[in-house]
């Protein structure tokens, strides 16, 4: 593990992007193409991303910082207003419960809001704030992570933070997603933060939540396969609940001679690709998280067997796309270029040059001579970004007009001599790409 952790950090070292920019390319946290804004990334994300790629953990305990300005409908509270699309689904559905539990302690008031619990995951809010007082002897008050206790087992969430008298109220939302085993109703015991040695600590005293699962499930047995060279590639299952798509799948490879080498060496994960309409590919469903690990029962001297989990959003526009499995070594995590003519990147045996930059009135359109055409490329997955704007780039759509050559279309980039195209090292099994249709 410390070996993988050094390559890692190596290979993140070496790309010019900043390491805050990063998360999409190791998570495959892809974002919807209809939102076409401009995303930051902070570090802590990417690092956690880069722990769900690798398989690090199973269990993905993820967290999101939140601005309480109400979403576009005018629904206000917490889940309504962050920029998970699960959570504001489910609080405009109204499916969520209000819990409004407040605790005074020692100049500090911690305050649990909101809970929603279906089969796919189990989200709660909290807001904490520091009261003037407490700034006296500091100018700042650290915090760094919550404990709780969630259907018996104990949990620490990483939130670090720095309150000030500016800035002294945190709002956060954790979120389990393997939940699949757990009860009906959850007991949610979280430990109460209090002022302690000059940060904010979590105390001995808890405070219970109990949440009821939403039973609301869809189960579709789809085992769906495709199979190329003795590799394989199963969708196995889908579930639809009411905040999310989650989808199962199996990868399958061939390793004989090699057995050792592939263990050590290789990691497996995920796309999705959207359908083709008309020789254009505009939509596929965000995706939340993508989770692969070993599947050591079906692992023989033939075969190694990953298993993945996919969790995306229920966009009716994105009901029908293509499954693709990919593998990545250690060595580059990352492949970039600049966004200018002549330059050149390599993905998965393919090679794309760039020969043509233009403009419209809102785009930035690429035209890429490619050595072979991709039958399921996942162009979402090529970022373009503008060093001297900070400013990250999600691809609209592409098409590829005629054999060879690709158009790659980016919401307008001004600066395009600072601008540069990154995207993640893989070796995309094309031919094994399964289709899904959820309609």
């Amino acid at each position: 593990m410390e070996k993988l952790g050094q390559t890692i950090k190596h290979s993140i070292d070496e790309v010019s992007v900043p390491k805050e920019k990063l998360e999409w390319t190791v998570n495959g946290a892809i974002s919807n193409a209809k939102m076409q804004r401009k995303r930051p990334m902070n570090q802590q994300q990417f690092m956690m991303g880069i722990a769900s790629l690798l398989m690090i953990g199973v269990v993905s305990i993820l967290f999101s910082s939140i601005v309480l300005t109400g979403n576009e409908n005018g629904i206000k509270g917490t889940f309504a207003t962050i920029g998970d699309e699960r959570l504001q689904k489910v609080a405009e559905e109204g499916l969520t419960e209000t819990v409004n539990k407040v605790i005074e302690n020692k100049n500090m008031t911690f305050k649990i809001n909101e809970t929603y619990y279906d089969s796919s995951m189990l989200a709660i809010s909290f807001s904490l704030s520091v009261a003037e007082e407490a700034f006296e002897h500091n100018n700042e008050i650290p915090f760094q992570y919550i404990d709780a206790i969630i259907n018996g087992e104990r949990f620490t969430f990483s939130l670090p933070f720095r309150f000030t008298q500016e800035h002294n109220v945190l709002e956060e939302v954790l979120v389990i997603e393997q939940v699949k085993n757990f009860p009906e109703v959850v007991s949610i015991d979280v430990a109460i933060p209090e002022l302690a040695d000059g940060g904010v600590k979590s105390s001995e005293e808890l405070v219970t939540v109990e949440v009821t699962k939403n039973k609301e499930e869809t189960i579709k047995d789809v085992y769906a396969k495709s199979e190329h060279a003795e590799d394989r590639f199963i969708v196995e299952q889908v579930s639809i609940t009411p905040s999310q798509v989650t989808v199962t799948a199996k990868t399958q490879q061939i390793i004989e001679d090699h057995f050792d080498d592939f263990k050590l060496n290789q990691t497996y994960g995920v796309v999705v690709v959207g359908q083709e309409e008309d020789g254009f590919v505009y939509q596929w469903p965000q995706l939340f998280s993508v989770s692969t690990y070993k599947d050591h029962s079906e692992v023989t001297h033939q075969y190694a067997s990953y298993q993945s989990e996919i969790r995306m959003s229920k966009d009716s526009g994105s009901n029908h796309f293509y499954i693709v499995p990919y593998s990545q070594s250690e060595e580059k995590i990352v492949k970039q270029m600049q966004l200018k003519r002549g330059e050149k990147i390599t993905i998965s045996q393919t090679s794309m040059e760039i020969v043509k930059v233009e403009d419209t009135e809102t785009e930035t359109l690429l035209t890429m001579e490619v050595t072979n055409k991709m039958m399921h490329f996942p162009f979402q997955m090529m970022q373009a970004y503008d060093k001297s704007n900070d400013e990250l780039y999600q691809p609209l759509y592409f098409s590829q007009p005629e054999e060879g050559v690709m158009k790659l279309a980016y919401p307008k980039i001004e600066n395009k001599e600072d601008a540069m195209i990154y995207m993640q090292n893989i070796t995309l099994y094309d031919e094994l790409g399964v289709e899904v249709n959820l309609e």
